[in-house]
């Protein structure tokens, strides 16, 4: 497989398209992931790690029975749970499919004090 790192560099430009700076201030978690991010393309690049050429993305731990998001995020359990953010007993009314973090009504859809802990 041959790999061009130019292009991987305009795929990501296309995902995100935001003006590069000349001269920024890079904290150490941009330079750690940068760092992880030319890893992976300089090992894809030797071989060392192998990128399926497949088209079909496969989830190994499909066992078949995935919930729908209201499923999910609605279920029977979010009213047995309070709110994550501190300071707050409110019974929850959403469970957040990204950080898995309950979520009362005033924080997610009034106040919106939620912004996943998660990067």
């Amino acid at each position: 497989m041959s790999m061009n790192v130019a292009h991987i560099l305009y795929i990501l430009s296309q995902t995100f398209p935001l003006p590069v700076p000349n001269n920024p201030d890079i904290s150490r978690q941009e330079r750690n992931l940068a760092n992880h991010i030319i890893n992976i393309i300089k090992e894809a690049e030797t071989g060392e790690i192998e990128i399926e050429e497949t088209e079909e993305l496969v989830d190994e731990d499909y066992d078949g029975d995935y919930e729908t998001p209201s499923e999910y995020c609605f279920g029977p359990e979010v009213s047995n749970e309070n709110c994550y953010i501190n300071g707050c007993s409110e019974m929850s009314f959403i469970l957040c499919s990204r950080c898995k973090l309950y979520i009362c009504f005033d924080h997610f859809c009034i106040s919106l004090n939620h912004f996943c802990p998660v990067a």
